[in-house]
């Protein structure tokens, strides 16, 4: 170990010559780069006072890289020096790159800045917390001395380092220039340059061979690495330089242990930002370097598997599985991963930390393992369905609409409803894998092909059925051609309901009837035909016929109004005032104007009467339904559009009614 340490105080003396000959350097104007972003050459700019300087340069060097290289700065206008760094490659992306700008007067007397450490990121966004512009070159470094270190490249080549590297700052005048191999403990010191002086000039006197006086202390520090998850176990190295000789260590890291160590490794065991330190001193001279080591909370993995023999994807939260398949989270993160099948494959289920068929959402409060399941594509079956008979019908139901969709596929062990509509037909049942089927209805469960046959018999006869109404009091029916019942008259409401049986195809004429009042609609299967004409139907089918009789408007502006007086006597009416002339016993239509709004119809015996007096408004057009009240008389029997009064007998008897036309 004697070796060694007489090289360092070789250093040393060689160093406090220097300093004794030139006190002061050039000062130095920068601002510290915070990052730099990998894939691109940094401007490292910087000003000097006085601008004339020899030697500007900066120093850098990767994260935990004990030896430092350098790139020559050149003057631009705008920035004053400019040193383009070799771009650091994406190996680098969250380590730190130190470096310091150092520059030499006229006189080779040497200026520095402190060491600074960016962090390399991945792009310019991350560098959101750096203060100073980023500026970058198009062109790389004219050169890297002595080479391109690792983890860096010039036009697109990465470097693999070099095996010789400059310790500490350039080679000034008066110094010495120390070069270190990688692997050795200890620098080899080597001489600085004689230089001889002019002949005219007098003797050089030599220094006296006693110690010189220590130069001012420094030291530098690494940490590897700086940031990673609990525990983490860190590295720390330490160079020292100056002073009076042999220097001491002390380091402090943050947590409260320390140590005296030149090359400590210490391990953090708890989340934390804590900042190491390292005292270096030398007979009374000392110098500090301070690193920050960042300890992040342990990381939980979580593995994800596809299983099953079918296919599909997990994904979610950076999971692309298959692919993909495992992914470290910090605690307590929430995750949330999808399961999704592909090829014609359905979903069975998660298993593991996660059940069911959703998504599956995981507390990552430990390391987690999940598993989905994949069913491979069920084998379809065919159903086909036949219509069969001399009738006609249809067949419907879970994909089938027959005739037109009579054929399906359906995945194994799928339920199939068929339903039958007969239609005009009757339905003469199932066939095939219905066999055996009772009803309208069958189901099928699809545990392999299926063939179905539905019977339609076209009937024997159809059947018309003919409902006869009437909203007054009329004489009126319709004639039936052929039937066996040939007339089929009306009765008071609801009316009278007649029925016929016809072979298929058999002509039917229907011909309204009418000996009082009028017939007023068709309805049915003979909708469409003008009022009072006949309805000729073919009985293709089972038919069914309405048709209405009353008194309907006489002419423009004119209603019919029917009175039916069931008794022996005479009466006379006014409608609003205007008298309607006599009325005699019997069943009278009289033609009367109404005019819209409120209206009076008013009666009065002129000779005693008994038994019963109906009026019946229901020939009045526009009639307003529900507003026929009765203002006068004894009133038996009201309805929507007549009434009936009672007669008592007296002489003059009265009778009144009030109705609303719209």
């Amino acid at each position: 170990m004697s070796a060694p340490r007489s090289c360092s105080v070789l250093v040393a003396v060689l160093l406090a010559q220097a300093t004794l000959a030139h006190a002061e350097g050039p000062t130095i104007e920068h601002s510290a780069i915070k990052c730099i972003v990998a894939g691109k050459y940094r401007k490292m700019p910087a000003r000097f006072a006085p601008p004339e300087v020899a030697q500007p340069r900066v120093y850098f060097r990767p994260e935990g890289v004990p030896s430092w290289y350098y790139v020559e700065m050149k003057p631009e206008a705008a920035l004053g020096h400019v040193g383009v760094l070799p771009k650091p490659t994406k190996k680098l992306v969250g380590q730190h790159i130190e470096y310091y700008v150092e520059a030499a007067s006229k006189d080779f007397d040497t200026g520095r800045t402190p060491e600074y450490d960016p962090v390399v990121v991945a792009k310019d966004s991350d560098c959101s917390n750096d203060p100073v512009a980023a500026f970058y070159s198009k062109e790389p470094p004219s050169a890297v001395f002595p080479s391109v270190p690792e983890g860096f490249a010039i036009a697109g080549g990465a470097a693999g380092g070099t095996t010789l590297a400059i310790v500490g700052g350039g080679v000034a005048a008066g110094t010495a220039a120390v070069l270190l191999a990688k692997g050795e403990d200890e620098p080899e010191p080597i001489p600085p340059p004689v230089t001889q002086p002019p002949a005219t000039s007098p003797p050089v006197t030599q220094p006296p061979a006693t110690q010189p006086p220590g130069s001012p202390a420094d030291v530098a520090c690494q940490a590897d690495p700086r940031q990673g998850r609990a525990p983490l176990q860190v590295k720390f190295t330490a160079q020292a330089s100056g002073g009076n000789g042999v220097f001491d260590y002390v380091w402090t890291f943050g947590d409260g242990d320390t140590s005296t160590q030149i090359n400590p490794t210490h391990t953090y065991a708890n989340p934390g930002v804590y900042e190491a330190r390292v005292v270096a001193t030398s007979a009374g001279l000392a110098a500090t370097c301070p690193r920050t080591i960042t300890v992040l909370a342990s990381a939980f993995l979580l593995r994800a598997t596809v299983a099953g023999s079918g296919t599909g994807t997990i994904s979610g939260d950076g999971i692309a599985c298959p692919g993909d398949c495992s992914e470290q989270y910090e605690p307590g993160r929430s995750v949330t991963l999808t399961a999704a099948p592909t090829g014609g494959s359905t979903f069975a289920g998660w298993s593991g930390d996660c059940s069911g068929t959703g998504t599956c959402t995981l507390t990552m409060d430990g390391d987690r393992s999940v598993t989905a399941t994949f069913n491979p594509p069920p084998t379809l079956f065919p159903l086909n369905v036949t219509l069969a008979g001399t009738g006609s019908g249809t067949v419907s139901g879970s994909g089938i609409a027959c005739p037109g969709t009579c054929s399906q596929t359906y995945p194994a062990g799928t339920s199939v409803s068929l339903n039958a509509a007969p239609g005009a037909s009757t339905f003469g049942g199932w066939g095939g894998d219905c066999t055996g089927t009772t009803g309208l209805t069958c189901n099928l469960l699809m545990s392999g092909p299926r063939n179905v046959t539905a019977t339609f018999n076209a009937p024997t006869t159809f059947r018309l059925t003919l409902n006869v109404q009437q909203n007054a009091t009329v004489l009126a029916g319709v004639d039936v051609i052929p039937s066996p019942f040939g007339f089929c008259g009306s009765a008071p409401p609801p009316g009278t309901t007649c029925v016929a049986d016809y072979a298929p195809g058999t002509t039917v004429t229907l011909r309204p009837v009418t000996e009082t009042g009028d017939h007023l609609a068709w309805s049915g299967d003979c909708s469409g035909v003008a009022t009072g004409n006949s309805c000729v139907l073919a009985m293709t089918q089972d038919r069914n016929v309405g048709s209405l009789f009353g008194f309907g408007t006489t002419t423009a502006g004119t209603s019919t109004l029917v009175s039916r007086l069931a008794a022996s006597g005479r009466a006379e009416a006014t409608l609003n005032g205007t008298a309607l002339g006599a009325i005699t016993t019997g069943m009278r239509s009289l033609t009367v104007s109404v005019p819209t709004g409120e209206n009076r119809l008013e009666g009065e015996l002129v000779a005693a009467a008994k038994g019963t007096w109906t009026l019946d408004l229901s020939g009045i057009a526009g009639l307003e339904r529900g507003s026929l009240r009765v203002l006068a008389g004894d009133a038996v029997a009201v309805g929507p559009d007549s009434v009936v009064f009672r007669l008592s007998g007296r002489a003059n008897e009265r009778v009144g009614v009030a109705f609303t036309k719209r």
